[in-house]
């Protein structure tokens, strides 16, 4: 029996039940959170058969085809990044490890996306960059995120191969990471500009490990501003709250 997709007043019970007494401004505000994992949840799905079309064989022609899009469009949009090419050039060697060690984490989670989640992993995994000190001094481990992405997200049932898709989240920190390194004045994106950009995005699966596991936005900025030797971090609105001194030699960044 072919299954039919959610219906609006399906999707109307939802933000109702996350809202039982919720006024009519919080219920909207519940239902635009709700529109946001409906698109994630949508780029995954094609992530997920643009991979396995990719795994039979098929080229990006034809799956750009499909998709009403050009070759390079569809390139461009469902692969994951490597090598440190294109926008992801300014990317330290640091920053690039965090993305390959992300999506080997995709892959052995068996996600046809790379997601924040596997961001935050990645973070962890490149253990000699600045992130991972930060969060290691934060008490945060590579088990207990993974914990948390099993119980949140689950692993998934068949094997997948690479180019995976960015979720639409994880596109938003990449291109909040480069925001953060232009607030701080540097020319590189290092593994710090990723996690700042993690916990400003605010909504994906890693932020909300992080809040799990006890941790603030605030509490990670300020952890990340006395790495950097920084005065301040900027809160994310490209304005700084107070004056910042320049890097000190001997501090590192990547």
């Amino acid at each position: 029996m072919k299954r039919e997709a959610p219906r609006r007043g399906e999707l109307v019970g939802v933000v109702e039940a996350r809202m039982p007494c919720g006024t009519p401004l919080e219920r909207l505000t519940a239902a635009v959170s709700l529109a946001d994992e409906l698109n994630e949840l949508g780029d995954e799905l094609m992530g997920h058969f643009v991979a396995t079309a990719r795994e039979a064989g098929f080229s990006w022609s034809e799956i750009g085809s499909k998709l009403g899009v050009s070759k390079q469009a569809a390139q461009k949009r469902f692969m994951a990044p490597a090598g440190g090419a294109g926008p992801f050039e300014r990317f330290s060697p640091r920053a690039r490890g965090v993305l390959d060690a992300a999506q080997q984490e995709a892959l052995q989670l068996r996600h046809g996306y790379l997601g924040t989640e596997h961001l935050l992993l990645g973070l962890l995994a490149v253990s000699d960059g600045p992130a991972a000190e930060i969060l290691d001094r934060l008490d945060v481990s590579a088990v207990a995120v993974r914990g948390g992405v099993e119980r949140i997200v689950g692993a998934g049932s068949d094997p997948v191969v690479p180019p995976l898709a960015l979720s639409r989240r994880t596109k938003k920190v990449l291109e909040l990471s480069l925001r953060e390194a232009k607030a701080l004045a540097h020319s590189h994106i290092g593994t710090e500009h990723l996690l700042l950009a993690l916990v400003r995005e605010g909504e994906g699966v890693a932020a909300q490990i992080l809040t799990e596991l006890g941790l603030s936005a605030a509490r990670v900025r300020q952890e990340v501003s006395d790495q950097l030797g920084e005065v301040s971090i900027p809160d994310g609105l490209g304005r700084s709250r107070g004056r910042r001194r320049r890097l000190p030699f001997g501090r590192r960044s990547g």
